[in-house]
């Protein structure tokens, strides 16, 4: 049964109304219609609000580990601070019931980017542009999302891109909270400066030129059919591993736009500060290396 969340098996709804003969359940004045995800302590539903707008809603049980409430306090802090702008959804409603903290944002209509892995006849320049894009504006907002994964992608129909699940996102110019957990991240696309922990035992907070590594990492693996690097292990402490060099983009993509694997390498670099500077000069490479009619010879 999806309304619930937790290991002891209480019920997310804090009020049960009728519908016909079928229990709807509630949280915060909104229907829950169906489960995205749960585990544990921490689930994520569609619902709906009074009008019949739908909306997604993040619960975590109050007596969860510290861990998943403050990633929910991180996504609130964050949405908050983009206010509903460009790539990130609106906030709609937080607060808590007697056993539950949640979130309420605005349902985002389109397909994941691992949907759109799996389409035929996508148009590639479109699609890159317009997740380029929405990560400059993102950026340009003042947060970075720490953990782009296929998943927290989604693309409408006509290519514009959002971002959901800012659980891992950090307000660069706001200092580090104090006892921050660890960003809970997509390993294998992870910018190697991620890797934890330093021999000193911290942990690295995520920044915009690891969104820019994790994007360039998905447009290799929707180009090439694998990942840029090998997969190396995230519980070594202090340097990175060695394979952590991305291979070069090559064959028919290569072949047919000359460009792009130097700017997905640049934005692979292994130093963070031989990425582009800004997302934004990922974008606008990017145009340039993906024309609307590709070069042929």
């Amino acid at each position: 049964m999806w309304w619930r969340v937790g290991t002891g098996g209480d019920e997310v709804s804090v009020t049960e109304s009728e519908r016909g003969d079928a229990p709807v359940s509630t949280l915060g004045g909104f229907t829950l219609r169906r489960g995205i995800a749960s585990q544990g302590c921490h689930a994520v539903y569609q619902g709906e609000d009074s009008s019949g707008g739908l909306v997604a809603i993040r619960a975590v049980c109050l007596d969860a580990h510290e861990d998943l409430r403050q990633r929910l306090d991180t996504e609130l802090v964050s949405l908050t601070r983009l206010a509903g702008a460009g790539p990130a959804p609106a906030v709609i409603a937080d607060g808590q019931n007697a056993k539950l903290q949640y979130l309420v944002t605005q349902w985002l209509p389109g397909q994941t980017w691992r949907a759109y892995r799996k389409m035929p006849d996508v148009d590639v320049p479109r699609l890159f542009a317009g997740a380029a894009s929405a990560l400059a504006a993102l950026h340009r907002g003042g947060v970075a999302h720490g953990d782009l994964s296929d998943n927290n992608i989604v693309v409408y129909d006509d290519y514009t891109v959002r971002f959901v699940d800012f659980e891992s996102s950090v307000v660069p110019d706001a200092p580090a909270p104090v006892g921050r957990v660890p960003a809970r991240v997509t390993w294998r696309i992870a910018a190697p400066e991620l890797f934890p922990p330093a021999l000193d035992g911290r942990w690295a907070r995520p920044t915009p030129a690891c969104d820019q590594y994790s994007l360039a990492s998905l447009f290799h693996r929707f180009l090439a059919g694998d990942y840029p690097r090998n997969k190396p292990s995230k519980d070594v402490p202090g340097h990175p591993p060695s394979d952590f060099g991305a291979r070069p983009l090559t064959g028919a993509p290569a072949d047919r736009w000359p460009d792009l694997p130097q700017v997905l390498a640049t934005a692979l670099a292994i130093d963070p500060t031989h990425r582009y500077a800004t997302s934004e000069d990922f974008a606008r490479a990017l145009h340039d290396a993906l024309p609307p009619h590709p070069r042929r010879d």
